[in-house]
């Protein structure tokens, strides 16, 4: 279970983390907060907008952490993925849909079917940790609304 806090630093996540930014009026964005070495400074790894992932500096603007519950060999591990994924994956199409859509578990290129329309900034964190064993949500179990 993610242990989310809502402090003014993430100096308690180790290594790897989730984020949620406010960047407008009821407007939120989900990315990944890693770091590579306990020495290094925090990054963001995060679909911006379409074919845009980037790996940003932490902004003041991100005002909630959540630890991935992991051990230390297997945060350093993700935490070199998101390096790894920024550097070689950089065509994401933005949709909203997560058929489709993969990541070549060795070399983190992305791989789009026909069928795929693309992610969103918070569908892409969920593919992300996919591709590397971990499941954040049963998506079987979500209830729809009818407002979705």
């Amino acid at each position: 279970m993610m242990q989310w806090s809502a402090e003014t630093s993430p100096d308690n996540v180790n290594y790897v983390g989730l984020t949620i930014c406010n960047t407008g009026e009821n407007q939120r964005h989900a990315g990944i907060l890693y770091k590579l070495n306990k020495d290094s400074s925090w990054k963001v790894v995060h679909l911006a907008w379409h074919h845009l992932l980037k790996n940003d500096r932490l902004e003041p603007y991100c005002f909630l952490w959540g630890q991935f519950p992991s051990d230390e060999i297997n945060l350093n591990i993700m935490a070199g993925a998101c390096g790894e994924c920024v550097k070689l994956t950089k065509q994401i199409p933005f949709g909203f849909s997560l058929k489709g859509i993969s990541f070549d578990p060795d070399t983190w290129e992305i791989k789009i079917s026909e069928e795929a329309s693309g992610l969103t900034c918070a569908t892409f964190v969920l593919k992300f940790f996919e591709n590397l064993g971990y499941s954040l949500l049963d998506l079987e179990s979500w209830q729809h609304r009818d407002d979705d």
